[in-house]
């Protein structure tokens, strides 16, 4: 006797469903239609089992399909030897009898796909409101299910990195996939955890993804949680501080916020949150500021600039890196995490820090150079900082060693 999928079985209480329709002489229909089931009681529905290509077929007839959709089988609970995944297939003519009000745990064998397709399981069911997105589930099978429907996406390459502003590289990123098949295990199969269950994993200064089966994650999808925010999406997390080292030493560098091409982050300002990738190669990048460390020589140079100031109560300070203007303070013993004064967009350099400390209301005034121009931000007493205003330009774009200094009319 074969199994209820038409193949024939290797175990002698395997579940078996037997579907008799009566006909008479003739061919004609005279009888109703029974359906005994062996090994597990209930009434058998014939259910068609769809599986929707990234590019929006549906497939029937070939060679992945047939080991598609598994079920899981277990005709003897006194002995588990007999358990087993059996392919049922899937496709558009494929409708093979599951077992009526049980829960027939059903798997999406996305093995078979990466190999041959840059794809693999995304999600159960039509309705968005029903997705589901663990690899195998127990499905309730009702007198009114007529189909059950699995669908592929396509994946694609990313990268998630530190980026070490200063110079250098090291440092720890994690990451959390919704679909990373490392959950309960039956059989030698493990589920995947969804949004809430998901592991974090660590990885050394760079996580490269790749879309195939000998991956860890196997790829990512694209534009998961867009434009809300809905779940499942991806989700990273870095520490702040990290201690790297450079140039020999061992370094505290600060967390500044997450950068990258082809992705878009929930809240880039956090240390955890949520990233989209928009496309293929993306980058997520954590970007880290090493604590009084620069990317050029003579940062605190050349002697005609004030880069440390004693305000009467505390030193301040403020340097180059990498383009950028940061000032830092001395206090309780320590230098505190930098303040980046610059906008961000490069080209920065040459700063001299000025103060009031003999008026009152004391105030701390930076300028700097940037291209053909002379800026300044001021802070007030209340540790506020003004907007960055611009205060002069000249023609040549080498180094001005531009000075600073409070006077009757202020900086």
């Amino acid at each position: 006797m074969g199994n209820d999928y038409g193949h024939p079985d290797g175990h002698h209480d395997e579940l078996y469903q037997a579907r008799l329709q009566i006909y008479g002489q003739g061919g004609f229909y005279i009888g109703p239609v029974e359906t005994p089931c062996f090994g597990r009681e209930g009434s058998a529905r014939s259910v068609g089992l769809l599986v929707h290509r990234a590019n929006g077929e549906t497939p029937d007839g070939n060679d992945f399909i047939k080991n598609y959709v598994c079920r899981f089988s277990d005709p003897n609970q006194e002995e588990p030897d007999y358990e087993c995944w059996t392919p049922l297939g899937a496709g558009i003519s494929t409708h093979p009898f599951l077992t009526l009000e049980e829960g027939e745990c059903l798997w999406t064998n996305d093995d078979v796909l990466v190999p041959n397709y840059i794809e693999k399981f995304h999600h159960w069911n039509q309705d968005p409101n029903e997705y589901i997105f663990t690899n195998y589930q127990d499905f309730s099978i009702l007198p009114t299910t007529d189909h059950l429907h699995s669908y592929l996406r396509d994946i694609h390459s990313a990268t998630i990195r530190t980026d070490l502003i200063s110079g250098g590289t090291g440092g720890t990123i994690k990451f959390k996939d919704p679909w990373l098949p490392d959950g309960v295990e039956k059989l030698g199969i493990h589920k995947n955890r969804g949004m809430d269950g998901a592991e974090w994993y660590p990885h050394n200064t760079s996580l490269v993804i790749q879309p195939n089966e000998s991956d860890f994650y196997r790829g990512v999808f694209k534009n998961q949680g867009l434009p809300l925010w809905y779940p499942p999406y991806y989700r990273v997390r870095v520490e702040n501080p990290q201690y790297i080292n450079f140039h020999g030493q061992s370094t505290t560098w600060y967390f500044k916020g997450w950068q990258g091409t082809n992705v878009q982050f929930q809240d880039p300002n956090q240390l955890e949150t949520g990233v989209a990738f928009t496309d293929d190669d993306a980058e997520a990048k954590a970007v880290y500021k090493g604590h009084l460390a620069s990317n050029i020589a003579g940062a605190v140079g050349p002697n005609s600039q004030r880069k440390v100031l004693y305000d009467g109560t505390i030193y301040h300070m403020v340097y180059e890196d990498n383009g950028e203007i940061y000032y830092t303070y001395y206090e309780d013993g320590e230098w505190k995490p930098e303040f980046r004064l610059s906008d961000g967009s490069g080209l920065n350099k040459q700063p001299c820090i000025s103060s009031s400390y003999y008026v009152a209301g004391g105030k701390i005034g930076v300028v700097w150079q940037k291209d053909v121009y002379i800026l300044l931000r001021v802070r007030s007493s209340s540790s506020d900082w003004s907007t960055i205003k611009e205060v002069n330009d000249f023609a040549d774009p080498n180094n001005a060693t531009p000075l600073i200094d409070y006077g009757v009319f202020g900086f």
